[in-house]
């Protein structure tokens, strides 16, 4: 069992109201975007839509830097790209990784 900073939990949980009041998904992952960067300012962050087999970008944020970058699909259709997250600790991108497929899935 993983104990979260309460911090983090309360966090969590406003990012999901807060990206729930967009009307469509790309307001929510405009906004999911945003949050992120300013929770953990050091990362890039960008949503895309799989078209076969290249990749649409939808939104991002954060400062682009030239590291390699990591490629989570979100759903069948939707991916996120991280850069310099590694800091970012497994728990917490999996609570991340876990709020975007709910929105996601509800918002498309």
């Amino acid at each position: 069992m993983c104990i979260y900073k309460e911090d983090f939990k309360i966090w969590l949980e406003e990012l999901l109201k807060s990206a729930m009041k967009e009307k469509r998904l790309e307001g929510s992952l405009e906004k999911l975007c945003n949050d992120i960067t300013n929770y953990y300012p050091d990362i890039k962050i960008w949503f895309a839509e799989k078209l076969g087999k290249r990749w649409s970008y939808i939104t991002g944020a954060g400062m682009e830097s030239f590291m390699q970058s990591e490629k989570v699909s979100i759903t069948s259709k939707y991916g996120v790209f991280l850069q310099n997250a590694d800091n970012i600790s497994c728990e917490e991108k999996e609570n991340i990784f876990a709020l975007m497929k709910i929105i996601c899935t509800i918002k498309s």
